[in-house]
């Protein structure tokens, strides 16, 4: 399942739990080359890929999530991040990566029982 956005010109693909090794070598890569990870950190966020945005072959956003217990509000929930491209058109993005959460995450994650919860770069 993958969203055409931006009249053709991007695509949204559903990562989650599909190892897919493309998106998980280009993750990796943005996030070394945009130093917001580390070697050891971005390894292990591979595991918790969401969904991947991308302008032909260049991947310009990347959404991570994973669960956790918030015991303040007794509950299991989801915590989503997203990380997209400097200077790409964040607001678009943004929208895409609300669909990618309604569809692509929460559609494989019936069995989780776990709340949204949404967590926004600043």
């Amino acid at each position: 399942m993958t969203a055409e956005l931006n009249g053709g010109h991007s695509s949204l693909r559903p990562a989650w739990k599909l190892s897919d090794d493309t998106i998980a070598r280009d993750a990796k890569a943005l996030w070394l080359r945009l130093t917001t990870l580390g070697p050891a950190e971005a390894e292990r966020r591979v595991t918790e890929l969401c969904a991947a945005a991308y302008a032909g072959d260049n991947l310009t956003g990347v959404a991570t999530a994973y669960l956790d217990r918030l015991e303040m509000l007794r509950g299991r929930f989801a915590f989503f991040r997203c990380l997209i491209v400097p200077g790409k058109n964040e607001s678009s993005w943004r929208a895409a990566w609300r669909s990618c959460h309604a569809g692509c995450w929460s559609a494989g994650h019936a069995t989780t029982r776990a709340k949204r919860f949404w967590v926004w770069p600043r």
